[in-house]
């Protein structure tokens, strides 16, 4: 079974340290990888089969105070 992958828009966004939390909590994530672009305020996530669904790290995301918003 191949990785998941998604890339999201994430809104609230506001500083580099906002990036650099999110890559954080993230990379918390069993099987879950992901590199946050603070120009375009997206995420480009992976996730591994037999781990995390993409809705947890979508909702772990949430909890830090962003809005996410898939866009593939």
């Amino acid at each position: 079974m191949e990785n998941q992958h998604v890339v999201v828009q994430i809104s609230g966004m506001n500083c580099r340290s906002c990036a650099a939390k999110i890559e954080k909590a993230v990379a918390s994530m069993d099987g879950v990888k992901g590199t946050v672009d603070f120009p375009s305020k997206t995420a480009r996530i992976e996730v591994q089969p037999g781990s995390a669904q993409v809705q947890d790290v979508t909702r772990k995301i949430e909890e830090l105070g962003y809005k996410v918003t898939p866009l593939e």
